[in-house]
């Protein structure tokens, strides 16, 4: 009976033992605990989350949150942040100019095309400053030789929505055209911008291939020269006869300068820096 007792025993210990043992290694280490929401760590998550939904405004948003604030993770979120900033400005910039073509065609309704342009406008004043002051802190602080993206290229074709078509002729189109057709010159930016980032301005497929595996490597002469044309777009935008903001322009044309400064030896730094002070002195800045 006794021998019985302790076989039971000994039976119920071996069982508690691989119990123990197949617990633990089914566990294994715990997770490390999710960003606390407001941190850095977490808004470059829901940026990337963001990204991949294709709400490239509420990327940037929080890309430019992270690459204007003193963290680890600015460094890497200023790229980014520049050329999704910098495709988002130029495409309601467009967008805004191709609707106010369209009014000055409409005899009927020109009201309608105007009130629809002058939200591009803002959007475009709002994410044409987001990219300025990015710049202002990437050519001040990144002196890395080499700059890495780490996004992918969104899909989209280089050609004009057909949508412009009818604008052209001063046909107003209904709101869900609209957003397709805001939603395609997006895209399109974003992709030309990022395009511009690995000088393959009008080579989509060279720029696809240099983001392969979701990030690339970019010598930093050549993404200062992309951050410089962003600034002097910006400085097109910001003149009177697009956004009007005036004093808005030193600041820009003073990045812009900067950022060609670093760059040795370049001919098309070099062009681009007499169109700055060419801009600079019609602008009276």
């Amino acid at each position: 009976m006794k021998t019985q007792l302790k076989d039971a025993r000994a039976e119920a210990w071996m069982v508690l033992a691989m119990f123990l043992v197949v617990s633990t290694v089914a566990c294994g280490p715990a997770a490390p605990p999710p960003p606390a929401p407001g941190t850095p760590e977490f808004k470059w998550l829901r940026a990337q989350e963001a990204f991949k939904a294709g709400d490239y405004d509420r990327a940037t948003d929080l890309l430019v949150e992270v690459a204007e604030s003193d963290n680890e993770l600015a460094a890497k979120a200023q790229p980014w942040a520049l050329v999704t900033s910098i495709g988002l400005a130029r495409a309601y910039m467009e967008l805004a100019d191709k609707l106010n073509e369209g009014a000055d065609r409409n005899r009927k309704d020109p009201a309608a095309f105007r009130r629809v342009a002058n939200e591009y406008k803002v959007k475009a004043r709002n994410t044409a400053w987001q990219y300025a002051r990015v710049a202002y802190r990437f050519i001040n602080t990144n002196k890395d030789k080499e700059v890495t993206l780490a996004m992918e290229l969104p899909e989209a074709s280089f050609d004009d929505p057909v949508q412009y078509k009818k604008l052209a002729v001063g046909q107003m189109i209904p709101e869900g055209e609209i957003l397709a057709m805001q939603r395609e010159v997006v895209r399109r930016e974003i992709l030309r911008s990022g395009a511009q980032a690995v000088n393959a301005p009008k080579d989509p497929a060279k720029a696809r291939a240099a983001f392969a595996g979701g990030e690339a490597k970019i010598a930093g002469p050549v993404f200062l020269l992309a951050v410089a044309n962003g600034l002097y777009d910006v400085g097109e935008m910001f003149g009177p006869k697009k956004l009007d903001q005036p004093h808005r322009l030193k600041d820009v044309y003073d990045s812009a300068e900067a950022a060609l400064a670093l760059i040795k030896d370049n001919k098309d730094a070099k062009e681009l820096l007499k169109k700055v002070a060419a801009a600079r002195k019609k602008a009276k800045v």
